[in-house]
């Protein structure tokens, strides 16, 4: 059914609150991964000086030196990947998207460039970045990321942050079902309410409602009175509106304004369920609040005065 206004309500803001929990999942998925992949490097005779820089984090100095090198060599692996390493952590340091893609396009460059080389230098964590790269560069990228995070899976490369990587990308990919796998391996070793949450987003996505519904509870029960809590509400709010279970919806709408009461939308989505359980009271009360909270609210005024 068409909209009749420009207003945005909050079920329908829910692919931003997606987009949100998805930089959220990767902001964590670095964090974790973080650690293994310096004292992969560390554990490495190899470029000695660079992985001293390297593992003080120091990645301006080490892609100044690494493309001085490059400059009278440009097929120096150890140069290229460094180089490639330095630029892909200092992207996701990187406010500005701009600077963010012009270093992620500096990390592909260098990256690729050290797997034509002859004796590929550090080669399995040359993937698992090409693999974060793509990532990082969105969701049309998704497929490469699969292939290269893959790849260095099969080379032996270990990081716990792999199968987080790799649910993100076949969510976006629409293959939910891989995805889901893949986070129910996180979830056995390290439930937490965002895992859970995505498993709940993406079982919906398939139509897998009672699936869904039992991740979301789960994601809500672990959960404290954060953000997290709230998205998992919202989104459980949204299946049982889906599905026309007014009851319930109602319940947890009620439950997510103990949280944040002054959501202008979740009181007219109340409102709606109110009014289609035959409480026109109720659901006056809720859409006078909306007005009250947003006195611009187009569909709570149509549904006031129209």
């Amino acid at each position: 059914m068409p909209r009749l206004s420009r207003h945005k309500s909050t079920f329908n803001i829910l692919p931003l609150v997606l987009f949100l929990l998805t930089v959220v999942v990767i902001i964590f998925g670095v964090v974790q991964g973080f650690s293994t992949f310096h004292r992969s490097l560390s554990r490495q005779d190899d470029a000695k000086d660079l992985s001293e820089l390297w593992a003080g984090n120091h990645y301006s100095e080490i892609k100044y030196l690494c493309e001085t090198q490059l400059s009278d060599d440009p097929f120096d692996g150890e140069s290229l990947f460094f180089n490639g390493a330095s630029s892909f952590y200092m992207a996701i340091s990187m406010v500005s998207l701009e600077d963010k893609i012009k270093y992620l396009e500096s990390a592909l460059i260098s990256l690729r460039r050290n797997l034509l080389t002859q004796n590929i230098i550090y080669e399995k964590e040359t993937y698992y970045l090409l693999g974060k790269t793509y990532l990082h560069l969105g969701a049309y990228y998704s497929d490469l990321a699969i292939e290269y995070l893959l790849k260095a899976r099969s080379l032996g490369y270990v990081n716990e942050d792999i199968d987080e990587y790799l649910a993100i990308s076949y969510s976006r990919l629409g293959e939910y079902t891989l995805s889901i796998d893949y986070l129910s391996n996180m979830a056995k070793e390290r439930p937490t309410p965002s895992i859970y949450l995505k498993m709940g987003q993406d079982a919906f996505n398939m139509g897998q409602y009672d699936l869904s519904r039992d991740y979301l509870l789960e994601a809500i029960k672990i959960s404290p009175y954060d953000p997290i809590r709230q998205d998992a509400l919202l989104k459980l709010g949204e299946l049982y509106f889906t599905i026309k279970n007014w009851g319930e919806a109602e319940k947890v709408l009620s439950q997510y304004l103990e949280i944040d009461y002054n959501n202008a939308d979740v009181h007219f989505k109340l409102g709606e369920v109110y009014h289609y359980l035959g409480d026109e009271v109720s659901a006056r009360r809720e859409w006078h609040r909306t007005e009250r909270l947003d006195p611009h609210h187009r569909e709570a005024l149509l549904r006031l005065y129209n």
